[in-house]
């Protein structure tokens, strides 16, 4: 779809974004725009001129919102949240991702800035939301805008792809897209490599953009002035040209990120992948959704052994009224996700799928898969809608009397389509033993995320990773320095490795990963041997007779009566 396209006017003033977050967390992580207008006014000038309390009749005029717009940019990366409140405004709300950035920001005598050693944890906040929010559309930053083209994926992608870019050149691309003057992304790419090639094409372009009327985005383009001031980018004036490049560095930490960004927005179909332990749930509920603050927006659902068609789609049950019986149809996960995306075209709305090959996943999707398949035509307003429909009467109902809009122009008479603002997420565990197996037809329809087992994390101070070792070198390996959970699943893995070496017995998907283990359990002996030490010797080296030689009874004994250092067991095998 192209059509409105903005991106943020407002001066880039990093102090004022991190004040904007500031206001909101010493709020409690919500605050009302009018609070929130006063107390950036008393920032900007040191007094405000609204009152203390805000009047029932209160209406903000067009000249009144500069304190409000410092908020614009946050919001525009998914920090900051637009919420439903009883007043005419909404209230502004700090995002997982706000919050996450609240932690690492000081301030001094009023200037803000992000901790000393933690502008890499703002840089992947910001890497994140690149990736997975949408910034042509449903985006609380410019929420005029209406748009399949992805301003902030565009630049990043071109730098990628063309090493270096010129302001006038994002603009000729990422606006030309938006008025259809190129058939695809790569159409607009082919069409800046083969200019370049001539002596003019610096003066061509100025001309496109002029022909576009987008000169005042070209002298003071905010999304690059803000990827300069926080390090992703750099900008080289040579013959009066301005030439925008990595910073090195940085790219090359989010090399794998910056390859999967696409211009032209597309529905998330994702599925995660890894061993137990990996943070697949976490990846999703912080990553992916770090920017969603309406949890009413995610429903979620567990595939088991058990799940069926209805339980994914609905079913019929009958109810009665005195002698009447009524049949009504109870909406599933899948139905109540449409429904959502159906009746609020502003808003992203995910359904997460978890544990997705614990059951037979092409049973309980059924003809749902026949959705799968998205339109891919930018230019359409139906970008990335389903390409196929199928009839479904219970679930057209459904939706119709329960969306609260007419579907006239949506979906047609008794039939079902998946709009571009319904994103289908999933997880999969691939160590799981009696899981069933996945198709390659329905595997193609989604991108696989495969998570790799990482202990880096651990050298993060206040990780979740950083709290198990704590905890784990105090309980369970009897404060003896360099004896911690990472370090013990590393040994763990290494064995595994050097087995496989001689046999191939052990599977990959067999090895610990970073959160295989709660903070809960990690804290008392007993858990840790009847989680850990059990898999291992049932599990994982059932079969290699010189490592966990002793019995199960002797290893629990050894461990929670004894005192034994668990390092210990593995090294008295060999």
């Amino acid at each position: 779809m192209i059509g409105n396209l903005n991106i943020d006017k407002a001066s880039v003033d990093m102090n004022r974004f991190y004040q904007s977050i500031l206001i909101i967390k010493n709020a409690g992580g919500k605050i009302s725009r009018f609070n929130f207008k006063r107390e950036m006014e008393m920032l900007m000038h040191g007094y405000s001129s609204m009152p203390q309390v805000e009047p029932n009749d209160y209406l903000e005029a067009t000249n009144e919102r500069t304190p409000y717009n410092k908020s614009k940019l946050p919001r525009y990366f998914g920090f900051i949240s637009l919420t439903k409140s009883n007043s005419r405004y909404d209230d502004l709300t700090l995002t997982k991702r706000g919050k996450a950035l609240s932690d690492i920001i000081v301030q001094n005598q009023g200037v803000c800035r992000i901790a000393n050693d933690k502008e890499h944890v703002f840089m992947k906040l910001v890497i994140e939301s690149v990736l997975y929010d949408t910034f042509g559309k449903c985006n609380d930053g410019v929420e005029q805008s209406k748009s399949d083209i992805e301003p902030p994926k565009a630049l990043i992608k071109l730098i990628y792809l063309l090493k270096f870019i010129t302001p006038e050149e994002f603009v000729y691309i990422t606006w030309g897209l938006n008025k259809a003057w190129f058939k695809s992304f790569d159409d607009a790419l082919l069409h800046i490599i083969t200019l370049r090639t001539k002596s003019d094409w610096y003066d061509t372009t100025k001309e496109k953009v002029l022909e576009l009327g987008m000169q005042n985005y070209v002298g003071d383009n905010k999304l690059i002035a803000f990827f300069v001031e926080i390090g992703l980018l750099t900008v080289q004036n040579r013959d009066g040209i301005k030439y925008v490049r990595f910073n090195n560095p940085i790219f090359e930490r989010y090399k794998n990120e910056i390859q999967q960004m696409n211009p032209i927005s597309r529905p998330l179909q994702l599925v995660l992948s890894g061993v137990p332990g990996t943070g697949k749930s976490h990846y999703v509920e912080n990553s992916i959704l770090g920017g969603v603050c309406d949890t009413n927006n995610v429903i979620r659902t567990i595939i088991h052994p058990d799940y069926s068609y209805s339980d994914f789609v609905g079913y019929i049950k009958p109810s009665s009224s005195g002698d009447l019986i009524d049949y009504q149809f109870h909406p599933g996960p899948f139905t109540r996700a449409l429904t959502k995306a159906i009746s609020n075209e502003k808003a992203n709305i995910y359904l997460i799928i978890e544990e997705m090959n614990r059951g037979n996943i092409s049973t309980v999707m059924g003809d749902i898969f026949q959705l799968l398949d998205r339109k891919d035509d930018f230019k359409s307003k139906l970008h990335g809608w389903s390409q196929y429909s199928i009839e479904n009467n219970d679930i057209y109902n459904y939706v119709k009397n329960h969306s609260g809009v007419s579907l006239q122009g949506k979906l047609p008479k008794d039939k079902i389509l998946i709009p571009s603002n319904l994103h289908i997420i999933g997880t999969m565990n691939t160590a799981d033993q009696n899981v069933f197996v996945i198709d390659t037809a329905f595997r193609r329809r989604f991108r696989n995320l495969y998570l790799q087992i990482d202990f880096s994390p651990v050298n993060i101070e206040n990780s979740y990773l950083a709290l198990l070792d704590e905890q784990s070198n105090i309980n369970i390996f009897n404060n003896v320095d360099g004896k911690t959970w990472s370090t013990f699943a590393i040994m763990v893995n290494k064995k595994i490795d050097e087995v496989n070496k001689e046999f191939t017995s052990i599977p990959e998907d067999k090895k610990l990963a970073p959160y295989f283990i709660s903070l809960t359990d990690i804290k008392d002996k007993r858990a840790f041997v009847d989680k850990v030490m059990y898999y291992l010797k049932n599990d994982v080296f059932k079969y290699t007779e010189n490592i966990l030689s002793k019995s199960y009874q002797e290893i629990y004994t050894d461990i929670v009566e004894c005192n034994v250092d668990p390092f210990m067991l593995f090294i008295e095998g060999e």
